[in-house]
């Protein structure tokens, strides 16, 4: 009989020591999880993690506003050039290109206004529209550059050969308005230089636009100057829409933020 209590007594014991052992365990590890868990923000901490988002993305708002009225300045400049020398790009319709930008740009603008109402008003709504609109004008520059930089090789060729047709037929008193236009906008003269046009020096050849010496012309003949023109106008157009995309991809990812902490603090304020 006392062996019997003897073995359940050391049976007890040993329990109550494998439990002591397991809190033990159970405690250590609580403290190291504790060690490599960041403690929750309070209430204050969030909500001026929040406001400093809430700045943040009203900045870049402001700053796609600007970037909007940029495209819109250099579709406008490249559509007044272009204009002068329309006639050298025959059945092609240069000036969409310009015109698109001008579109672009002020829808730009008018979305950037739209996502600033947002943030002012700290409205979830506007915000989550704007950045969807966002998208939208980012995925159609992408397809405007890449259309850009596929069809300019093609665009210059095109030129030359109106080009040369247009001089072909110089003589016999056709183009003339045109190739001075041609000549004084983009600085060149005749079609391969100012001897192209014998002794006789049109006006436009030089910078003062009265009286020109062959001296005095423009060293740059116009098919070069042209071509060079298409290659240059071709490559800022699509270097700049690349670049306003990658700008809006930075606008976009702070819109959403923008528009998450929004609505973080508008049901912080519900339980408040």
């Amino acid at each position: 009989m006392n062996s019997i209590k003897k073995s359940g007594s050391q049976g007890r014991k040993d329990r109550k020591e494998n439990l002591r052992s397991e809190v033990a365990q159970v405690k250590g590890q609580l403290k190291i999880s504790h060690l490599f868990t960041k403690p929750p923000l309070s209430l204050q901490q969030q909500t001026t993690k929040d406001t400093d988002r809430l700045d943040t993305g009203s900045t870049a708002v402001k700053g796609k506003a600007l970037g909007g009225i940029a495209i819109l300045a250099v579709g406008v400049a490249f559509l007044l050039r272009i204009g002068d020398i329309e006639k050298v790009f025959d059945d092609w319709n240069v000036q969409a290109v310009p015109i698109l930008f001008i579109v672009i740009g002020a829808i730009i603008f008018i979305v950037a206004f739209f996502g600033c109402c947002g943030a002012i008003k700290e409205s979830h709504c506007m915000t989550v529209t704007y950045s969807s609109f966002l998208m939208i004008i980012l995925l159609a520059q992408i397809v405007l550059a890449v259309i850009v930089f596929v069809y300019i090789g093609d665009l210059q060729t095109a030129s030359r050969q109106v080009l040369q047709r247009m001089w072909d037929n110089k003589d016999a008193g056709q183009n003339p308005e045109i190739w001075n236009n041609i000549q004084s906008t983009l600085k060149c003269c005749g079609f391969d230089g100012p001897r192209d046009w014998g002794l006789t020096v049109p006006p436009s050849c030089c910078a003062s636009g009265s009286s020109c010496i062959i001296t005095d012309a423009f060293k740059t003949g116009c098919n070069s100057a042209v071509y060079n023109f298409i290659g240059t106008s071709g490559n800022i157009i699509g270097a700049v829409a690349l670049g306003v995309a990658g700008i809006e991809l930075i606008g976009f990812i702070f819109a959403c933020c923008l528009a998450n902490s929004i609505r973080n603090q508008s049901r912080r304020s519900a339980y408040q």
